[in-house]
């Protein structure tokens, strides 16, 4: 946005080379822990593409640096290139800044340690539009490994090992009617969207000596679509009843959700627990 509202140039120009397209990869080649982040694909003859390389030029104002420093950080630790970055696919490694070598985390607490002041560094202080997702900024003095921060880091051997690792724990809190004494199936949508975006970013960070961790990052975001929620098809019973968004306390301590979320009745904390 401009203080006038009309399209003006960029104070930040971009130069991309491509070092290398790196391979294809199809549908049948890929490991079936895979499969439940990849649904929208599914059936396709999209490609995915692994070890691409490439190098950005970046031209800016020196007023804009803490601006520029601040979305590239974001954009290497938490974005990505292409579908389903929020499920991991396209996570960006920083190998070099003007030619000098950048060394990866060598361990999870190296690299918690590192999000940890990346957040506090970069996210602005401040309030945000309601409807804007959002990183989180911890509180500062706070150590890092307090649920104040909305992120977890588990260690594993292998780029490949922490992606699956991530998708089989968030299959693990999906819910599905079984018996025929069951209601049928219904979907709870928005009224006027049918969802939002995920809240929930997973992917895999590189450590050093080729180990990696999985990472699980909540962003702060509004957990109803703006006009509120409605069942597909339609409640049979009448009146129909209120439909809600959140859990209780209450909620979360009774069967059968108090096992999976062990009681904590944010979905979202109870499945970085998990971790």
């Amino acid at each position: 946005a401009t203080p006038t509202d009309k399209p003006v140039p960029s104070r930040v120009s971009i130069r991309l080379r491509l070092e290398s397209g790196g391979q294809r990869i199809f549908w049948d080649d890929l490991p079936s822990a895979l499969d439940y982040a990849l649904f929208p694909l599914r059936g396709s003859q999209t490609w995915l593409l692994k070890d691409v390389r490439f190098s950005l030029e970046l031209t800016y104002c020196q007023q804009d640096a803490a601006e520029v420093r601040a979305a590239l950080w974001a954009w290497e630790t938490f974005g990505g290139l292409g579908a389903r970055t929020r499920r991991g696919f396209g996570a960006l490694q920083c190998t070099a800044v003007n030619g000098t070598p950048v060394q990866p985390p060598a361990t999870v607490e190296q690299a918690r340690e590192a999000i940890h002041n990346g957040l506090l560094t970069h996210v602005a202080d401040g309030l945000w539009h309601s409807h804007v997702p959002h990183l989180h900024r911890p509180t500062p003095g706070a150590a890092y490994a307090v649920a104040n921060d909305r992120f977890r880091l588990v260690e594993k051997d292998s780029v490949a090992e922490a992606h699956a690792y991530l998708i089989r724990r968030l299959r693990s809190i999906i819910f599905h009617f079984k018996t025929d004494n069951d209601p049928p199936d219904h979907t709870l949508q928005g009224v006027n969207h049918d969802r939002l975006a995920s809240p929930l970013i997973l992917r895999p960070l590189v450590l050093a000596n080729k180990a990696a961790a999985a990472l699980a990052i909540c962003l702060d975001a509004p957990i109803v679509p703006p006009g509120g929620l409605t069942l597909d098809p339609p409640a049979v019973v009448s009146p129909a009843p209120p439909l809600r968004a959140d859990l209780t306390a209450r909620d979360a301590q009774t069967t059968p959700l108090s096992v999976p979320l062990n009681k904590e009745p944010d979905i979202l904390l109870a499945f970085l627990n998990r971790l």
